[in-house]
């Protein structure tokens, strides 16, 4: 098949269950991934955060975020575990910069770089929590390991991101909520373009569905 229209600068799409290629286009190339970024901020802080410690929003926090997706305001207190909405569903920069600086912004970088390596992904790194840095990179082939990895062992981040919303915070993703979307992250920023990393349920043979991870970088549409 040609994929000659499809926009994205690097791709892959693999069946899930035994790890075979559907379709590939530069899928070991490093690129920018915006908030897919977000996927190990989330896994991160379930790991080494206790989901009760209460968080009070500074100033500091929202000036580092960049934009007001999560709603989070000025001293409010949350949970670490409540701030993963918001993380995960708007996309929230705030929400991620509350998580780390909370933990210590340095420490929590760290952590999540130690955890992209212990996971074998090694041709992905990250400079802070958010997807902001065009310096957040990553390759096709890492993020489906990724998206292979969180599914497994911890599906509960993939349940999050399947919520058309919960109280305020609303998915921003356009496959929330449909039927056969099993969760993922998207993102965008002007380095990165549209960034997609997505597991779906799909009719491949008959009526037999097959998990497919869809991984987009560099795309315009």
């Amino acid at each position: 098949k040609s994929f000659s229209k499809i926009s994205a600068g690097a791709f892959i799409v693999a069946d899930f269950n035994n790890g075979s290629v559907i379709a590939q286009k530069n899928q070991d190339k490093k690129m920018p991934i915006a908030s897919i970024s977000k996927l190990i901020t989330a896994l991160v802080t379930l790991e080494s955060v206790d989901q009760h410690k209460q968080i009070t929003i500074t100033k500091k926090m929202l000036d580092s975020g960049y934009g007001d997706y999560g709603q989070l305001r000025l001293a409010e207190t949350l949970t670490a575990g409540e701030l993963l909405y918001p993380l995960l569903l708007c996309s929230s920069n705030d929400a991620a910069y509350a998580l780390a600086m909370d933990y210590g912004f340095d420490n929590f970088v760290e952590l999540m770089n130690e955890k992209a390596a212990s996971l074998n992904l090694a041709n992905t790194s990250f400079q802070e929590p958010s997807g902001t840095s065009p310096q957040n990179v990553s390759t096709p082939e890492d993020l489906f390991n990724l998206v292979k990895y969180l599914f497994e062992n911890k599906r509960w981040i993939f349940d999050i991101t399947k919520l058309r919303a919960i109280n305020q915070w609303r998915n921003n993703n356009f496959f929330a909520g449909k039927e056969d979307y099993l969760g993922g992250k998207n993102g965008y920023i002007d380095e990165a373009g549209e960034t997609l990393a997505a597991l779906f349920s799909l009719p491949l043979s008959g009526t037999e569905k097959r998990n497919i991870a869809i991984i987009l970088l560099n795309s315009q549409n």
